[in-house]
Parts: structure tokens; sequence; C-alpha cells
């Protein structure tokens, strides 16, 4: 705190004087290395017309192929297909698995 702040305050107020480092800038950091031990969960939906780039553009963002299988663009009644894949950052370059 200032001076100013200091003398303007009570008699009865206790103030603490900080002997080190408060850690706010490590904030981010901490919270990272939370997500990495205890895991997280997010969810990606990419729909789009057959053809347009969307299973290129997973793969491009996590570097891996994926067993996507492809369709046609002759589908009588279009369906939505959920595929869940399972994430390890433990390892190196992080390792996928279809869940």
């Amino acid at each position: 705190m200032t001076a100013d702040v200091l003398k303007s305050l009570p008699p009865d107020v206790r103030t603490l004087k900080l002997t080190g480092h408060v850690g706010f800038d490590s904030l981010p950091d901490q919270l990272v290395n939370k997500a990495i031990s205890q895991g997280f969960v997010f969810n990606i939906l990419c729909v789009g017309e057959t053809g347009i780039g969307k299973s290129t553009l997973l793969e491009t963002l996590f570097n891996q192929k994926f067993d996507f299988s492809p369709s046609t663009h002759d589908l009588a009644d279009p369906k939505l297909k959920a595929v869940t894949y399972g994430m390890n950052i433990s390892s190196p370059q992080g390792s996928f698995y279809r869940s």
C-alpha cells in the first residue's frame, strides 16, 4: 500500500507487508498444470456439406489422421453421425483413441 493510504486507515486496521511474490502472473500456468493433471473435456461440432473440408480441418488442427468414413452427395436421408475421440496429452505428441 502507498503511504497516503496507510495514513488514512483507522489505527485498528491491520496491514500485511508482503515478503515475497504474490504469484498472480503464474495463475495461467497453474490452470494449465491443473488441467493437464486432472484432465478436461471439450466438444467440437463440425457440420457442413459433403466434401467441404470438415475432416481436413480437424486432421490439420490436431496433426492427426482420423478414421472418418467418406460419405456420398446422394444420401436420401442425411443424418448426424457422432464420433468421439479421446486424447492422452501426457505422451510427447499426444495420442488419440476412439471411444
